[in-house]
């Protein structure tokens, strides 16, 4: 083992300098002393300072998610809009009216909800034109049955289908519809169930839900509204249809309509679709049409309706409902008319004759009772063509409604179709007033073999 020692003289002097750094910093005043501890609050942030931080990068963060989620809204939306509009090119859109504008007024549909329309504009705005129609439907005669509907679109603007393809007299489409492509179209939403006739000041009530019987009150808001924010202010030739339940409250309306219109309307017609409603008895020998819409009245208060006043000023109070039918009303209408209708209604067949078998497999006395309200029908259409003003289109093939589909190009009566009909009876071109095509039911299902028979 090797030792090895320090020269006396170096450990002296390391001595000697310990001796006078410690003689040094003991010749240091004291405030001095103490400077470094300024530095310490460079080394830990007070907790005020790291809270202020953090706020600010919470808040900056939120701020770019927020325009992140910003800009990905408008591109989704500006999607949307382009998709909606493409479609909406040929389909009506829905216009629900502000609550601001229907609440006032108590106009509400079934469920409490605001009236709604579908709408689309002329391919050429100038146009003042206009096409209004009410929709068909059925309707509720009890009140468990309008309880029902309330929760559809039957019953409620909120579940109705923000567009609506329109075919038929409103089709946008010249090669089909020539002689009415160019108009404005308005599709009232049928949500009342009572063939927008209805008038009960008191809300029904159902499983704690309100339901607004208002027909008829939904119906003058409705134009109101289009008089009042649309380019119907300055209309001048408007054509009002309806089908089925909406053509009995189109035929009831059509007059108080009159009264409503811009002064610059020239001209008003009428046209009703597969609405015939005729008081005959069914298989059974019970009255079931005139049932079906006496319970309605009834339920709805029709009788509060301003447009059916003037008949039923002139009926006893047994026999006032009948002034819905409108085999009666007809006559009360100023407008000229053109009624639409099947000789063989399968929608009156079914639910009015009680007569649920095809053509083909009805027993022989199911197929005369078809027979008779065919020839029902004829002599109805005579006392209708008693006012020159009225015009008719009676076709055999079996169908329900016509004006909205495919039927109103395809359709015919005498080698017209219900397209070239109207057209001409609007014009006044031609004998156009009085075309119906009588054939027997067999010889119908030959010549419309596409039709519901």
């Amino acid at each position: 083992m090797f030792h090895t020692s320090l020269p006396t003289k170096t450990l002296q002097d390391n001595n000697t300098q310990t001796e006078d750094k410690a003689s040094n910093i003991q010749s240091v005043p004291p405030n001095i002393m103490f400077q470094p501890t300024r530095f310490s609050r460079f080394q830990v942030l007070p907790p005020v300072l790291c809270t202020r931080r953090l706020y600010i990068y919470v808040i900056v963060l939120l701020v770019v998610g927020l325009l992140v989620l910003l800009l990905r809204t408008i591109a989704s939306m500006r999607l949307a809009f382009v998709h909606y509009h493409l479609e909406s090119d040929t389909d009506g859109e829905l216009v629900i009216l502000p609550e601001e504008f229907t609440q006032s007024k108590g106009a509400f549909c079934l469920d409490g909800s605001p009236p709604a329309y579908y709408y689309r504009q002329s391919d050429v705005p100038a146009v003042r034109f206009w096409i209004i129609h009410l929709q068909s439907g059925g309707w509720c005669t009890t009140k468990e049955e309008c309880y029902d509907r309330s929760f559809s679109s039957l019953g409620s603007s909120l579940k109705a289908h923000i567009s609506q393809p329109l075919r038929g007299i409103m089709s946008s489409d010249c090669n089909v519809n020539p002689s009415f492509c160019m108009w404005h179209f308005v599709d009232l939403l049928y949500c009342d169930g009572g063939s927008f006739l209805g008038n009960r000041t008191e809300p029904l009530l159902m499983n704690s839900k309100q339901l607004y019987l208002r027909g008829a009150i939904v119906f003058d808001v409705l134009i109101d509204y289009l008089r009042t924010y649309t380019l119907f202010r300055d209309a001048e030739q408007i054509i009002l249809t309806g089908s089925s339940a909406g053509g009995l409250g189109a035929l009831i309306h059509a007059d108080r309509l009159r009264q409503r219109l811009p002064e610059t309307v020239i001209t008003l017609h009428l046209v009703i679709d597969g609405s015939l409603f005729l008081d005959v008895l069914d298989i059974n020998g019970v009255p079931t049409m005139a049932n079906l819409l006496h319970n309605m009245y009834s339920l709805h208060h029709a009788f509060n309706s301003a447009g059916i006043k003037e008949c039923t000023r002139l009926m006893n109070q047994e026999e006032e409902w009948r002034c819905i039918l409108p085999e009666l009303y007809h006559k009360f209408v100023f407008s000229p008319i053109f009624f639409i209708n099947s000789l063989y209604d399968t929608w009156f067949r079914d639910n009015a004759l009680g007569i649920s078998c095809s053509a083909q497999e009805c027993p022989s006395t199911h197929l005369t009772q078809v027979e008779s309200f065919k020839s029902r029908l004829l002599q109805e259409g005579m006392e209708i063509l008693k006012l020159k003003k009225n015009g008719l289109f009676f076709t055999p093939c079996p169908a329900h409604t016509f004006l909205m589909s495919r039927r109103f190009s395809l359709i015919t009566a005498i080698e017209h179709s219900v397209q070239q009909a109207l057209s001409a009876w609007i014009n006044h071109q031609g004998n156009s007033r009085n075309l119906a095509e009588v054939v027997p039911l067999q010889e119908a299902l030959k010549k419309c073999p596409d039709m519901k028979v």
